[in-house]
């Protein structure tokens, strides 16, 4: 499937290869297949559930959205069209996402961005496991060099993808809110953001906010740390402890700015 255009994200985990290598085959499976799971299908299904053959609950998918796809640290999020509705669909679910990933200790770097993908899918029979899927398109590039080039845990948005949903609003005469009135109402912050070569200024999802309401006061200062230390990571060096603590002050800070708590 071509899609010409559609709003994607790109998002990596962070701190990613210590916690596989610092936890149990078991435990990586408790941490993907439930934690990391359960936080992207609940959001990927606006809240949600049914009722889990054999017992329990499970996130009900036939509301989702957005499409998505996971592999090793790499979430990608992605829509069907540049409708502005899709773009919203995809704000939403993301701030909560965000959000609910960092408060289980799987804290997330990223950039939406927009453009052409071509979405393909085969499974094959055979004697071992073949499945194909590719989901290619220059945004991802874009994407992913946006989102490595960032030290923090937090998600930016390219200037293009914020554009060309305004594009398509006015077009539309859609009802939905402006960048500016997103702006105003503190859901999108511009800020200084932290990049490896230099701070840079950027539209930023503010994920303090989510649509169940902000951020728990008890991340304050010192517990922003616990996200990052959770899991049995541990730094390999001196170098990637003072790396991981420059994420982690450079994080608290967007969190202090997110509420009001700075001057800049």
């Amino acid at each position: 499937m071509d899609i010409e255009h559609s709003f994607a994200a790109i998002l990596d985990i962070l701190g990613f290869s210590n916690l596989v290598k610092n936890n149990s085959d078991e435990d990586i499976g408790l941490i993907f297949d439930n934690i990391l799971t359960n936080a992207l299908e609940t959001n990927l299904a606006y809240g949600h559930s049914q009722d889990r053959p054999g017992g329990g609950v499970e996130a009900n998918l036939r509301h989702s959205k957005i499409n998505s796809l996971s592999i090793f640290d790499t979430v990608m999020l992605w829509t069907n069209d540049d409708k502005p509705e899709s773009f919203m669909d995809l704000f939403a679910m993301l701030g909560d996402f965000v959000q609910d990933s960092f408060l289980v200790g799987l804290p997330l770097r990223g950039a939406v961005v927009e453009g052409p993908i071509t979405v393909k899918m085969e499974q094959r029979p055979a004697a071992s496991i073949v499945i194909k899927m590719r989901v290619v398109g220059k945004m991802q590039v874009y994407a992913h060099e946006l989102e490595a080039s960032q030290s923090w845990s937090g998600c930016i948005f390219h200037p293009s993808a914020l554009n060309h949903y305004e594009v398509m609003r006015e077009k539309s005469k859609s009802t939905l809110p402006s960048i500016d009135n997103l702006r105003a109402h503190g859901h999108i912050l511009n800020f200084k953001v932290p990049m490896k070569e230099g701070d840079s200024n950027y539209d930023t999802l503010n994920w303090t906010m989510n649509t169940r309401g902000n951020l728990d006061d008890t991340l304050d200062e010192g517990n922003v740390e616990r996200p990052f230390r959770l899991w049995n990571r541990k730094p390999e060096s001196e170098r990637e402890a003072e790396r991981i603590d420059k994420i982690i002050a450079n994080t608290k800070r967007y969190i202090n700015y997110a509420r009001g708590r700075s001057n800049e």
